[in-house]
């Protein structure tokens, strides 16, 4: 098994005060940061690779000079996995899906993202879906501005998890940090950002056509089955086995083999320290790892595994 930890890159935002980086220590983030990319290997952001025989190199340089040690049939890089953590609440926005980028012939795909809470308030809520039933009412509460009438709050707590299919109306809440999966796109139509201007009085750009051409109507949220096993004792939480990704989370106290869906993952520690196979894993780190099909696992700490879909390996899901 090779595994290689990936360097974050801070995303400087208008709404960020760098939480993300004091919760997971980054001690080199700027103040305004406001989410991290932890594994991505797109042009606007490449992690580096920290150890092992390939420091130095990017995951983008990676995947496009040695992919047979993905083993992956995907011809680019599947996600980008983050952490995010805004002091206000963010813009209500929409991703395309395929078929919209597809017919208009634009260079990135569309986009399905999950959210796993980190840390929450009693009273965090989320921008998730809308009310209307009809094209008519829709166009109808968005010229009244009747916003919160159109607009569908979800309350979330932490260790929720909530999918997000492309063409789904949404919006993160503040004072919240997220652990992010989304399709490697960056296509983002913003709708809604509550009237607000820039320092120098000026609202922020939206796409409102783009959005309009994207959004579902009625409203219907997707469900894709979430399965909990027991391994010696042990935690496994699968919270979403769908084409775009497959994400478990592990609760390890002690040792654990877990037996690997493939053999291409991204390993997130959430919460405190341990080794898989040897290799020491501390809180924050996010790790590559390619090759063998067990992770030998030992120590205390909640780990999120992202790994590629397998048709084959999902039952009665």
């Amino acid at each position: 098994m090779k595994y290689m930890r990936l360097k974050p890159i801070p995303k400087q935002t208008i709404w960020g005060t760098n939480e993300v980086g004091r919760y997971f220590g980054y001690a080199d983030f700027p103040e305004d940061t406001g989410q991290t990319w932890c594994a991505s290997a797109r042009e606007d952001g490449a992690n580096v690779i920290l150890d092992g025989p390939y420091a130095g190199m990017t995951l983008k340089g990676l995947w496009e000079t040695h992919h047979e040690l993905f083993q992956s049939e995907s011809t680019r890089f599947p996600w980008i996995i983050g952490l995010v953590a805004p002091s206000d609440d963010l813009s209500v926005q929409i991703h395309p899906d395929d078929a919209y980028t597809t017919a208009h012939q634009l260079s990135d795909t569309g986009k399905n993202e999950g959210w796993y809470f980190l840390k929450t308030t009693p009273d965090s809520t989320i921008v998730y879906g809308h009310t209307a039933t009809t094209e008519k009412e829709f166009h109808q509460l968005m010229a009244e501005n009747r916003w919160d009438a159109l607009l569908k709050k979800k309350s979330v707590k932490e260790e929720d998890f909530v999918y997000i299919p492309a063409r789904t109306i949404h919006a993160m809440g503040k004072s919240i940090i997220v652990y992010e999966i989304q399709q490697n796109s960056n296509l983002t139509y913003r709708f809604y950002d509550y009237d607000r201007v820039d320092a120098n009085g000026n609202p922020r750009q939206l796409h409102t056509q783009e959005a309009l051409a994207n959004i579902r109507i009625p409203f219907k949220e997707e469900h894709w089955p979430e399965t909990v096993e027991d391994i010696n004792g042990q935690r496994i939480h699968t919270l979403i086995s769908c084409p775009s990704f497959e994400l478990t989370l592990i609760d390890v106290t002690g040792e654990l083999e877990y037996p690997m869906k493939n053999t291409f993952a991204v390993l997130s520690v959430l919460e405190g320290e341990g080794s898989v196979d040897d290799y020491p894993l501390q809180f924050g780190d996010h790790v590559l790892a390619l090759g063998e099909e067990t992770l030998h696992l030992q120590g205390t700490l909640k780990l999120m595994v992202c790994n590629e879909w397998r048709n084959n390996h999902v039952s009665g899901r």
